[in-house]
Parts: structure tokens; sequence; C-alpha cells
């Protein structure tokens, strides 16, 4: 095998392809047939009947990471007939828009039935040359805006998707290679609704384990526990605030982990971009992380000033910057005050205290040791936090399965494609 066919063979195949011809390279316009969308219909609606009406916007539902399978415009067989509107028929087909803000978020779906688009999208409809799960995943990995022409809006046209030249093996191998990209992704899609169900059951418990507003009471309760909770002030609990070292942090450094405000989320950390502090740096003790550490972000975005989050992990392994404050409670179980700090009406004290411009704002501890709330007995705090730090890291247990998932088709997709 020559030089130029080694590079049109993918780095892994599956054994029964391994002697198989090298990949064909081809436009996509030789392959398929390239569509326009139309205009928005008229009123009209075709109800459940009718035909789906497919809008660039249908292309940002979290439900429809691969395929279009729920509509919410139909058109009836009569208005298509009156506008004399041409259907895409049922030949399997990939939908992505092709003008503007959405065109740059290179979204692609595929479609299994027939459909009309608006005029901000396009189809893409395969012929039999291509198995449609290979299609799609080849597909995936295509940046479409990469082709577009830039002028008052980006935009795409059908001349350039079918100048768009591809690599592709015989159809059977295509076919295996499709399979084995759709069983990962429906594990990927399984894994992402165990998560949503996750999320969507903690939404849930904090609506009803938390009083609701005018009451004293949680709807919600485990067994043993039937008293009134009581009302505080922040300051009632607090009993000290310390701020973090000024001392810089870096990403080439190679000394201690260094917390800043981006670190912090409402209840929880994010830890995928860290900094660290110079290897012999000075650290005070009072500026490392303890366990059971409840942080607050004094300085941010308007928006998300005041976040806070009770740190969970081990102690002394981090430190945090001045932008950070730490509160050390009495009478107030830290892991508990993590999740009601984070509750609707918190949040909203909160930013009623926040100083600054929509870009630069600041909350001063200072300023809120007024915000109120109901708590409590410890011991029910403390059951309180236990469940909703267990549903946490279930949910992050969850959440590292997909991350893996993920990374392990990328892995794939590099190896398995030319």
């Amino acid at each position: 095998m020559s030089n130029l066919e080694k590079r049109k063979v993918p780095k892994r195949r599956f054994k029964e392809f391994e002697n198989a011809p090298a990949w064909e390279q081809h436009k996509l316009g030789d392959l398929g047939e390239i569509k326009s969308g139309i205009g928005f219909p008229e009123n009209e609606q075709g109800g459940k009947n009718g035909i789906p009406f497919y809008k660039v916007s249908d292309m940002n539902s979290p439900q429809n990471k691969i395929k279009m399978t729920v509509s919410n415009n139909y058109v009836s067989e009569k208005q298509i007939q009156n506008k004399k509107w041409h259907i895409i028929s049922y030949i399997p087909s990939l939908i992505f828009a092709k003008i503007g803000a959405a065109l740059t978020l290179d979204r692609k779906r595929l479609v299994e039935h027939p459909f009309l688009i608006d005029n901000n999208t396009m189809a893409y409809s395969l012929s039999n040359v291509w198995n449609k799960y290979f299609a799609i995943t080849l597909f995936q990995n295509i940046y479409l805006p990469k082709y577009m022409q830039v002028g008052a809006l980006p935009s795409l046209g059908g001349t350039d998707i079918k100048m768009i030249k591809v690599l592709i093996p015989q159809i059977e191998e295509q076919k295996q290679i499709g399979s084995f990209f759709n069983q990962l992704d429906t594990l990927i899609t399984l894994q992402q609704r165990k998560l949503n169900k996750l999320n969507n059951l903690k939404k849930s418990y904090l609506a009803e384990m938390f009083p609701a507003e005018g009451e004293r009471k949680p709807k919600r309760r485990f067994a043993g526990f039937t008293d009134d909770w009581e009302q505080r002030e922040l300051g009632d609990n607090l009993k000290s605030i310390h701020t973090g070292t000024s001392l810089l942090g870096s990403d080439s450094n190679l000394g201690m982990p260094l917390l800043k405000m981006g670190n912090i989320n409402r209840g929880y950390f994010s830890l995928n971009k860290i900094e660290f502090l110079r290897k012999d740096a000075n650290i005070d003790n009072l500026d490392l992380v303890k366990k059971g550490d409840f942080l607050f972000n004094t300085r941010n975005t308007l928006e998300l000033v005041g976040k806070g989050a009770t740190w969970t992990g081990t102690s002394d392994n981090y430190a945090f910057n001045s932008n950070i404050a730490r509160f050390t409670f009495k009478g107030i179980d830290t892991v508990f005050f993590n999740y009601l700090y984070n509750t609707e009406s918190m949040i909203k004290q909160i930013h009623s205290r926040a100083t600054g411009t929509t870009s630069v704002a600041a909350v001063y501890p200072r300023d809120i040791v007024s915000i109120s709330y109901l708590i409590p007995k410890l011991t029910e705090q403390k059951k309180i936090g236990c469940f909703f730090n267990q549903l946490d890291n279930l949910i992050t247990l969850h959440q590292r399965k997909i991350d893996k998932l993920k990374k392990l088709k990328d892995a794939y997709l590099n190896e398995m494609f030319v």
C-alpha cells in the first residue's frame, strides 16, 4: 500500500476490514442532495397528523442531540398544496442551520421521516451510498462554519456544502462504524437521562424540604421531626469571616492549587480550570481550605457575585484567594447551610445587597449579616445536609460516567475516521 493510500486508512478498523480497500474521497454533492427550507407557515396547523415543520431553533433541544423526533409545528396537507411546497421525502436527511448565529453553533440532526424546514435551515438528503449513522457521525466532525461566507450575516449556500470533500469507506464498513457509534451515543443519552432525572429529583426535594415562603415547616421531613423551624439572621450563626491569600496563582506554577472566584458555583466547586501558587510560596495556614468550610465569592459579575459552597473534600490541599471569604459558623451545620444558602430566597437577598456594575460587582460580608432564614434543630440540619450531599455525590458519579463516555467517543473518532 502506497503512502497516499495509507493516509486514507484510519488507525483503527474492525478486524474484518483490516485488508479492505482504502477510503475514497468524494464531494458531498456527488453523494447526496442539498435542499434549502421555505418561509415560516401561516397560523394554520396540521396537528399531530400533519407534516413536521422544523425551525432552526428546534435543534436547540437538549433531548435531540442526534435525531429530530418531536416537532413544535405541523403543517396540513392542504396548506402544503396551496403553497406548492415540496416535502422533503423519506430519505434519511441531515439538517443544519445555514445562516446567522445558529450556523456558528454547528448543530446537525438526523431526520428519518417526511418533513419541511424553515428558510434558515438546510437539509442534506443521503443517497444509498451512505449509512445514516456513519453519516451523522462523520458530519459531527465537519465544522461547517469553516465553509461559510462572511458578510452582514454568516451564511452557507448549497454550493458550499456540495464542494466539501470527505473520505468514506464502502457501505459495509460504514454500517459497522455507524452501528458502533450509534450504540455509544445511545449509552451517552441513557446516562444523560439518568442524570437529568437526578437533577430534577434534587430540585423537587429542595422545594419540599425547605419551608415555602410564609411557612415555618417544610412539606417533606424525616421521621421524628415536627417542630417549627426558627427564624435566624446570618449574624446569629456567624462566628468569624476570613478572606484568603493575596498571593497570585498561575496555571504554569508547580505549587499548591489555588481556588479563585471562578471555581465556586452555586452549591458546588468546579475544578476543571485551576491555578497554582509558586512552589516556594509561604502560605498562611488560615488561607488553606478545611473540610466543612463554607466559601463565599465576594466579587464577580452582578449575576454571579455572592456564590457560595461548602468544601466537602479533604483539608489543607487547596488555598483560596482574597476574592473569597470563609465563614466560620456556630449552631449551624455547614453542609446543611450549603443547600440553605443556595435556595431562591437566599440568592435574592444576596443580590439585593450587591454593589457595582453589571460586569464588576461586590458583596461585602459586613452587608450580609442581616440576611434572614429559617433553620431546624442541629440534628435535623445534619440529616438534611447528609441527604443532599449523598444525592450530589450520585449526580457527580453520573456526570463522571458521561464525561468518560464522551472522552472515549472522541478517542474513537480520532482513530476510526481518516
